[in-house]
């Protein structure tokens, strides 16, 4: 033991076997939840989330979890998709949840490479917006970070 704090980053989409050899070797998993909704999250993702939700439950009492919601106004930021994160987070005692609030940093990268920027249409979440989103997460008990 070489007294190094390790962490694993995922979005939980890995079978059984893969994700419970990687949980031996970590001190904090950084879980991301897209969408609760199965059918939204496959229209996203080209997967259903079946598999990423089953994992997150099946990760053993104690270790410590950190999920993380990539905020996309219109997609995952509606009230019945936050009540269901604070739902599980509490079910899988979730030390906290970051909110990733959608931004369009990489827009001009687009730009210069020639091509549409794909989520041109999607607005930022506002200051207002977030609040809420935390408000309703910190109503049951867990700490909220937003990321800037």
């Amino acid at each position: 033991d070489l007294g190094l704090h390790t962490a694993l980053d995922t979005s939980g989409y890995a079978s059984w076997d893969t994700f419970e050899k990687a949980l031996k070797h970590v001190d904090l998993v950084l879980y991301d939840i897209k969408h609760t909704d199965s059918n939204l999250h496959e229209e996203a993702t080209g997967k259903s989330n079946d598999l990423v939700l089953s994992n997150l439950r099946r990760i053993p009492p104690g270790k410590k979890i950190w999920l993380r919601i990539p905020l996309i106004p219109g997609f995952n930021d509606g009230k019945e998709n936050i009540n269901k994160v604070g739902e599980i987070a509490v079910e899988v005692g979730a030390e906290k949840i970051s909110l990733l609030p959608f931004h369009k940093l990489a827009e001009g990268k687009y730009q210069q490479l020639g091509r549409d920027f794909p989520a041109a249409d999607v607005k930022e979440p506002t200051k207002e917006q977030i609040g809420k989103i935390v408000g309703a997460i910190e109503s049951r008990g867990i700490k909220v970070d937003v990321s800037e």
